[in-house]
């Protein structure tokens, strides 16, 4: 009942609850639940121009792609690294860097 929210810790936001959301979804195997609310969630980070959680939401997409395992996941993972991987290196998320450096592509 919450997908429209969005989380905030203090007075910091922190995106669309659809991201945890479909993270957790992801790791506990509903796979194409978890896709559904993170392409969702960049999506609406994208559309409202929060580009700091950008790198970081592809990279949790990317993981989520790769867990599922369909036809054409390893592709869209491919492309979610390739497009976030140089977003986080400009920006100096080192850690969501190595995070892109650790999928198995």
């Amino acid at each position: 009942p919450y997908r429209d929210r969005w989380a905030h810790y203090y007075m910091v936001v922190m995106g669309p609850v659809t991201w945890p959301l479909g993270v957790v979804r992801s790791v506990g195997g509903d796979h194409d639940a978890g896709i559904i609310d993170l392409e969702d969630a960049l999506a609406t980070l994208e559309h409202r121009g929060f580009l700091a959680h950008v790198p970081r939401i592809r990279c949790d997409l990317a993981s989520a792609y790769l867990r599922r395992g369909s036809p054409g996941d390893e592709e869209r993972a491919s492309e979610l690294r390739r497009t976030g991987r140089p977003d986080a290196e400009a920006q100096g998320l080192d850690g969501v860097v190595r995070r892109f450096d650790a999928l198995p592509l």
